[in-house]
């Protein structure tokens, strides 16, 4: 069965706010200048844990039992995700060039889609496990922060080249 979910953030935000036909369904927030999120989802805790500094990953941890329950890793380019949870291995993907589509697609064909910009969107669920809508906004969110620290490096390294020729 297919479930919609509306999520949406303040523009300066660093929560995402989920919500279904019953009202608030989780809650993803970014601690600032962190590599950690949490996340509440039909009334279940996680803690992302981003590591690494080249090949980065992120660990899912079960809030309740305090156990790792799955992984995610990036791919080379800022525009997949793999997606390791309950035994079974998802893949992520920017489903058009202005990232504002993507989708998680499993043995069952595209799990979880979602399109819209940086301050609200939504989502279509067709999945058993509960985990992926909030796994696949925080796979968004981190490559939206991923692609802004790019720009801003090479804003920066081009205007500093640019400061060099007419100093």
């Amino acid at each position: 069965m297919i479930s919609n979910y509306n999520w949406r953030k303040g523009f300066f935000s660093s929560t995402y706010e989920i919500y279904g036909q019953m009202g608030i369904a989780g809650k993803l927030t970014n601690k600032a200048f962190s590599s950690t999120a949490e996340a509440s989802w039909n009334n279940h805790n996680y803690r992302f844990s981003t590591k690494g500094f080249i090949r980065q990953e992120t660990e899912i941890m079960d809030m309740k039992s305090m156990k790792l329950i799955g992984r995610i890793k990036y791919g080379a380019w800022g525009n997949k995700a793999t997606i390791e949870c309950k035994g079974k291995i998802y893949n992520w993907k920017y489903g058009n060039i202005f990232n504002t589509k993507w989708e998680i697609t499993g043995d069952k064909g595209v799990e979880v889609s979602s399109w819209g910009g940086s301050t609200k969107g939504i989502f279509e669920v067709n999945s058993d496990n509960e985990l992926l809508p909030i796994c696949g906004l925080y796979i968004h969110n981190y490559m939206q922060i991923i692609t802004a620290v790019v720009i801003m490096c090479a804003v920066m390294a081009s205007s500093s080249s640019l400061f060099t020729v007419f100093r």
